[in-house]
């Protein structure tokens, strides 16, 4: 049973359904207003980024323990949309049904365009440091990243449905059969039943999909880290880390050409909802039931190193998320058929999880085949970073962030950033930064943070690019915060 036009609904519309939120600092909001971490991450918000970095405590001597809950990021950009369209239709009024010719715009608007969204929210973090047996954390939390590129057929296909350019002839509710053309009216449109090629005339998907990525990953993670003082030369001390995670998966999506071959796999949690049809009868990793179930599991490391000269200029390496998972539960993948006929009426508002039951069909784009499982490496980085400490005032710095594999969650090219904060009472900091590659374009992260005086307590929020409240083009809407932050 082809049932793939229900899917592709919900990969593609689950990001802006969730809204309300690859974030290389992770749901670590202390740092997001810099650009830069690898350097500036401390306590348990330094898991993910530099295990080393639990070593040392330049801010604050005492007190040792440090926990947080509910500390979330979240960013969403995209060249498909204009700032107003991105906020008012695509966040705000999702569930607004097209009128007129919206659908068409929206076909038009994501043709050759991306879709970037990363969300990290620790459910609870906490660390302790001692002078002998270094820092330790732990952390829980939920990971959540989207990326995708439609080329102009793909987008005509999903949101036009079988009214697309694609199909030579349309069959109306009559059975009359008509030339698909783009003058048709409304009402004739209304009364479309499908679309057909003739006999001979279909392309494969592979070809339809050329250029065309759709990768989708949800994990929760359960995170433990470890780093200290290694050894001191000179003026300089050195400290080393380690960190491990075990990771539950609930959603993994990748679609799109690997290594010149084109691919499709996923893997989602029943709380997605997805009618499986005919195919998950014969599926060995069928996961029955509802709810938020997992359908993925595995471990991924962290290694770190930094060197602190004379608690003024500080450098750190580290490579993070070296792992893998094994997807064994409600897994598919997909073959390389001939697209010869579609009935869904395609996208019909922004949020298009919800228009699964709308566009559902016996015929869809693709077929989808059970599988046993499938093993994935897990989005693996490379972190390299410089800072400078100005004591009680400032830091600055700079980072590099390489992506070590082509994973769904992971980093389209590198990143570059430089930024830093500046105190000017005990009680205020301000951060500013310029960061450059990643999934998204050039931006200017800025934050603010407020603390007590002794550092007791800690709250504040960033954005990841002011551009955006003042430019209407490759928009990026975004927010971190965290308000339950304490040191005790």
């Amino acid at each position: 049973m082809r049932h793939s036009v229900r899917f592709l609904s919900a990969m593609a519309g689950l990001p802006l359904a969730l809204a309300a939120t690859a974030q290389t600092e992770g749901p670590s909001f202390t740092v997001t207003g810099t650009g830069i971490a690898t350097t500036l991450a401390s306590d348990y918000q330094s898991i993910g980024i530099n295990p080393a970095n639990l070593g040392w405590d330049l801010k604050y001597e005492d007190p040792r323990f440090v926990f947080g809950l509910l500390e979330a990021t979240y960013a969403v950009h995209t060249t498909g949309a204009t700032r107003k369209v991105l906020r008012k239709d695509m966040l705000r009024d999702f569930d607004r049904t097209f009128s007129g010719k919206e659908q068409d715009a929206a076909a038009k608007n994501f043709s050759d365009a991306d879709l970037a969204l990363n969300a990290d929210v620790r459910l609870l973090g906490f660390s302790f440091l001692n002078d002998d047996a270094g820092g330790f954390a732990v952390s829980i939390g939920d990971r959540f990243q989207w990326d995708s590129h439609f080329n102009s057929t793909t987008s005509d296909l999903l949101f036009q449905g079988r009214h697309a350019s694609y199909f030579t002839h349309l069959e109306l509710t009559d059975g009359t059969v008509i030339a698909n053309r783009p003058d048709l009216g409304a009402d004739t449109l209304a009364m479309v039943r499908r679309g057909f090629v003739d006999p001979g005339q279909g392309q494969r998907i592979s070809q339809l999909m050329r250029d065309t990525r759709m990768t989708l990953s949800w994990t929760r993670e359960y995170a433990f880290s470890w780093g200290r003082r290694l050894f001191t030369t000179g003026t300089v001390e050195w400290h080393g880390g380690i960190g491990f995670r075990y990771l539950q998966g609930f959603a993994h999506i990748d679609i799109g050409e690997k290594d010149g071959r084109w691919q499709a796999f996923s893997a989602l949690s029943p709380v997605f909802d997805v009618d499986y049809g005919t195919a998950a009868a014969s599926n060995p990793s069928t996961v029955g039931g509802s709810g938020l179930r997992s359908v993925g599991r595995g471990f991924s490391g962290d290694v770190g190193i930094s060197a602190v000269y004379k608690d003024r200029l500080k450098v750190g390496v580290a490579a993070t998320g070296l792992g893998s998972m094994t997807w064994d539960g409600n897994a598919y993948s997909a073959k390389d058929d001939t697209l010869h006929t579609l009935d869904s009426p395609g996208f019909t508002s922004y949020n298009f999880f919800d228009q699964a039951e709308v566009i559902a069909s016996e015929l869809g784009i693709l077929d989808w085949d059970g599988v046993v499982e499938k093993r994935v490496s897990t989005p693996a980085m490379l972190r390299v970073g410089v800072g400078y400490v100005v004591p009680d005032k400032a830091e600055v710095g700079l980072d590099v962030v390489l992506p070590l594999n082509e994973v769904p969650g992971n980093l389209a090219k590198p990143q570059f950033s430089v930024g830093g904060e500046y105190s000017p009472v005990k009680f205020l900091t301000l951060q500013a930064g310029v960061v450059t590659g990643g999934n998204y374009d050039t931006r200017l992260p800025m934050g603010l943070l407020f603390r007590l005086p002794s550092g007791q307590w800690e709250g504040g929020f960033a954005s990841r690019d002011m551009l955006s409240f003042f430019s209407q083009d490759t928009p990026t809407v975004s927010l971190a915060m965290g308000i339950l932050r304490f040191r005790i």
